[in-house]
C-alpha cells in the first residue's frame, strides 16, 4: 500500500461496515484476516502496520501520524482505541516515535505490540511479543495475519511466509472492548 521511501508514509484500510463494540461483550465476536507483503531493499521495510479496532469520534477520518507512528499515534492519534502493532523496525530508544511521554520505547525490530489509546492519547501497553517475524520474503510471497476475538479473549497469529495458518497464536489475552 506503501512504496519503499523514505519519510513517515502512511495509508489506512478499512471495513466497509461498521463493527459494533457497544454490544454485550460476551456475545460479541469477529475474526479478521489480512494479507500483506512487507519487504523493502532500500529501506528496510520500516516501520511496520497496525490492525486498530476504534470508538473514535472521528471516524473513519481519524488517523494518526505516518511512519513509526503507524497511522494511529501521534497528535492526532486515533483515540478510544486498541491498536495491534507490527514493527518491523527498530527507531531506537532517542526516537520521537512514539512522541508521548507516557508511551512505551521502542525496544527492536519484529515486536507486536497491543496497545490501548485513552480518549486523551494516552497510550497504554498492553502487551509485547519479542522476535516475532513479521517482514515477508523479497520474492512477493505475502503474509498472513489472524485477529479473532471471541468470549472475552483476543488472539493473534502471524505467518510472515505464506498463508498457511499456524499452529500456536503470537498471543492471546483478556480483553473487554466495550471499555476503550
Amino acid at each position: 500500500m506503501t512504496a519503499d521511501v523514505r519519510g513517515s508514509a502512511s495509508v489506512g484500510a478499512f471495513v466497509l461496515v461498521p463493527y459494533n463494540f457497544q454490544k454485550n461483550n460476551e456475545d460479541m465476536a469477529f475474526c479478521m484476516s489480512i494479507g500483506y507483503r512487507i519487504y523493502g531493499e532500500e529501506f528496510e521495510s520500516a516501520d511496520g502496520m497496525a490492525f486498530v479496532m476504534h470508538q473514535d469520534p472521528r471516524g473513519a477520518a481519524a488517523t494518526g501520524g505516518g511512519g513509526g507512528l503507524f497511522g494511529a499515534y501521534g497528535l492526532n492519534a486515533i483515540t478510544n482505541s486498541r491498536v495491534i502493532e507490527w514493527d518491523t523496525y527498530d527507531n531506537g530508544p532517542d526516537s520521537k516515535y512514539p512522541v508521548d511521554v507516557n508511551d512505551v520505547d521502542d525496544v527492536g525490530e519484529d515486536n507486536v505490540h497491543i496497545q490501548t489509546v485513552s480518549a486523551d492519547g494516552t497510550l497504554t501497553q498492553l502487551e509485547q511479543i519479542f522476535g516475532d517475524l513479521i517482514r515477508t520474503l523479497d520474492d512477493g510471497t505475502p503474509g498472513r495475519m489472524w485477529v479473532e476475538y471471541r468470549d472475552g479473549v483476543l488472539t493473534v497469529w502471524s505467518n510472515n511466509m505464506g498463508n498457511d495458518f499456524p499452529a500456536t497464536p503470537i498471543v492471546s489475552m483478556h480483553m473487554i472492548f466495550r471499555r476503550f
